[in-house]
């Protein structure tokens, strides 16, 4: 399905800054994703208390690689200055720089039509991506709020 043309016009190139997070590499298919982020999200949580190190801005996910049913994903946390990590959690610089982007509101599970929009925007203006796309987490949804996804692909 073509997403509509009017709704591309939602897409905004902006420029991010170099970010400091702490990480967590895992695996997920569509029905495990949730569960891995959430637990992703706990670890990330007590290391960063631990180190009194949490930083400004939403968290976020990178899809790094796509596989048949598994994805590979790099579940992250902002954070407010570097530490010695337990084992699991990595603590990097997240490259910014030029990113084209749009908001999606609605269910996680429909957060596709986002990509999708992004994709036939970056083919109408013969953009390529220079890094796997990146999902920020704008609000918590556990407080009734609906979902505010931020999708972000890194451009040249």
């Amino acid at each position: 399905m073509q997403p509509d043309v009017a709704v591309r016009d939602r897409v905004r190139v902006e420029s991010v800054p170099d970010e400091l997070i702490a990480s967590i590499t895992d695996t997920a298919t569509v029905g495990t994703v949730g569960s891995v982020v959430q637990a992703a999200f706990a670890t990330l949580g007590e290391a960063i208390g631990a180190a009194r190190a949490f930083g400004d801005g939403p968290p976020g996910l990178i899809v790094s690689e796509l596989r048949d049913a598994d994805m590979t994903l790099e579940i992250f946390m902002p954070v407010s200055h570097a530490f010695v990590a337990p084992a699991g959690v990595t603590v990097r610089t997240l490259e910014g720089g030029p990113v084209a982007t749009v908001l999606h509101e609605g269910p996680y599970d429909e957060v596709g039509r986002a990509y999708r929009i992004l994709t036939a925007w970056m083919a109408d203006q013969r953009r390529v991506s220079t890094r796997p796309p990146r999902e920020r987490y704008l609000n918590d949804p556990h407080t009734g709020a609906v979902p505010r996804t931020r999708i972000e692909f890194p451009i040249a």
